[in-house]
């Protein structure tokens, strides 16, 4: 994937097959959620190891969340994960709901390399306390 920002705030956004390294997304764009909402963008196969920017892109999350081993997750974690990619919640949404089991959830994608929803997550958390 290929991220160059210009001055108008635009990214250029390229999603490439993993495999293939054909092009299946390519366009200028505010963020990768609306590059994969204009273009129904079916991320399977696509190279997704070096992402920026994606912590407000559901199918990006869910994506990720589908390349894990199942046994990754616990049941409680689960069903946070199919609610934030069924609902397509909003972070004050996905704590009023879940809490910290939602952190349990973003650390360890955290730790399969995937932090922006982690470190997102915790400005939400921390949001009150100041």
């Amino acid at each position: 994937m290929k991220i160059l920002r210009d001055e108008m705030m635009k990214t250029k956004i390229e999603i490439k097959n993993r495999f293939t390294g054909a092009v299946q997304v390519s366009g200028e764009y505010e963020s990768i959620k609306q590059a994969c909402e204009k273009n129904y963008s079916d991320l399977r196969g696509s190279n997704l190891s070096e992402i920026k920017n994606y912590s407000e892109a559901h199918s990006v999350f869910s994506e990720i969340v589908r390349r894990q081993s199942v046994s990754l997750f616990v049941g409680v974690e689960w069903k946070c994960i199919a609610v934030i990619s069924i609902r397509k919640i909003c972070w004050p949404t996905i704590k009023k709901q879940f809490g910290k089991t939602a952190m349990r959830v973003f650390k360890k994608l955290a730790d399969k390399g995937y932090d922006e929803w982690a470190k997102e997550y915790e400005e939400v958390l921390n949001a009150d306390k100041t």
